[in-house]
């Protein structure tokens, strides 16, 4: 299968760069600024991507870089686009009825579509997760997605498994396609986060968990990525569970996981049901401090996050004291339950 073909002419790189300085008034704009030029920078981008030319993903990654972009959230109409048209699967129908409209990425071990489920009268949108590995552990991998889905898409909160089967050698996955922005858009959007938002966020985002966890399952994935907030209702949506580890099928405990969002115990290999716990603990320090974790620093003695002193806005001791404890480097003084957290939060009295 031919790679995709990302279009933006070094020209383009510099007209880029030229429109974000001119708009926002200065080389290094603000986080706020950012915001409000996101719809001109993907908008000049997607038409500077209409000319031919040709530079790879690394160079686009740097362009984002560079600016403080997302790629896949700036450039996601412009590239995807551009990209779908020499993917050979865009356009193919799966199973007489899933017609593959977008190609929306890689994933470790294969690629991912958005697709219209045809065999509706009104069609609807999905996702698509090909597998294009033959090894039996990624076969496994993308089986157990299923079976996760399957028994907790029936929460509102969680993807709908809508089909999992095998078509011309390849094994796919299709689910519910969630409408809206993910956390990571809104850590970016937002300058200040109070402790009452904070709160609600963490609130929030431990109801999903506590249904997950009540069914043996380990996320291994939480981060701001992979919590939409659903255009329809304002609610968030735990999604990308393929790193999903099922405690009673006895599994083999491999490392998954974004690396900034995880515990020890996750990075070696033996995570625990706190550690889901811990992620959700790191999106609360972050959204405190506006700082992604790969810049927060931690103690050389007890290797738990410094992060009171870069918080930009005043947090209560009680509520500092409970973030600590979901995010405390030792898994076995670390809240063990997403309900136990829920219940420390349940009594706390919220600074302004």
């Amino acid at each position: 299968m031919p790679k995709p073909s990302y279009l933006l002419t070094e020209e383009g790189l510099r007209k880029v760069k030229a429109a974000f300085v001119k708009f926002c008034g200065k080389p290094s704009p603000s986080k706020e600024e950012m915001g409000r030029c996101a719809e001109l920078d993907s908008g000049t981008i997607r038409k500077l991507l209409e000319r031919t030319g040709g530079v790879n993903r690394g160079t686009l990654e740097r362009l984002c870089s560079r600016f403080g972009w997302d790629l896949e959230l700036e450039l996601q109409e412009g590239v995807h686009y551009i990209a779908a048209s020499s993917n050979p699967m865009v356009g193919r129908t799966l199973r007489q009825h899933y017609r593959i409209i977008k190609y929306l990425g890689k994933w470790e071990f294969g690629e991912t579509y958005l697709s219209k489920d045809e065999d509706i009268p009104d069609p609807s949108l999905c996702i698509v997760k090909q597998l294009r590995s033959e090894s039996k552990e990624t076969t496994k991998r993308l089986n157990r997605e299923a079976r996760v889905l399957r028994r907790l898409g029936k929460h509102s909160q969680i993807p709908q498994l809508f089909a999992c089967f095998e078509e011309n050698e390849s094994f796919y996955l299709v689910h519910e396609f969630i409408e809206g922005k993910n956390l990571e858009q809104e850590l970016m959007e937002s300058q200040l986060w109070t402790e009452t938002k904070v709160v609600t966020l963490l609130r929030d985002i431990l109801e999903i968990l506590k249904v997950v966890h009540q069914d043996n399952v380990i996320h291994r994935n939480i981060n701001p990525q992979s919590l939409i907030r659903r255009s329809s209702d304002g609610k968030l949506v735990l999604t990308d569970f393929g790193a999903v580890l099922e405690i009673s099928m006895g599994e083999t405990r491999t490392f998954a996981g974004s690396k900034h969002y995880i515990p020890p115990e996750q990075s070696y290999g033996t995570p625990q049901l706190c550690s889901d716990i811990y992620s959700v603990g790191i999106i609360g320090i972050q959204a405190f401090t506006g700082l992604h974790p790969k810049k927060l620093k931690a103690n050389y003695d007890t290797g738990n996050i410094i992060w009171r002193d870069k918080a930009q806005v005043k947090v209560s001791p009680d509520c500092a004291s409970i973030l600590d404890k979901m995010v405390d480097y030792s898994f076995k003084t670390r809240y063990q339950s997403a309900g136990e957290v829920l219940q420390a939060l349940q009594g706390l009295k919220i600074s302004e």
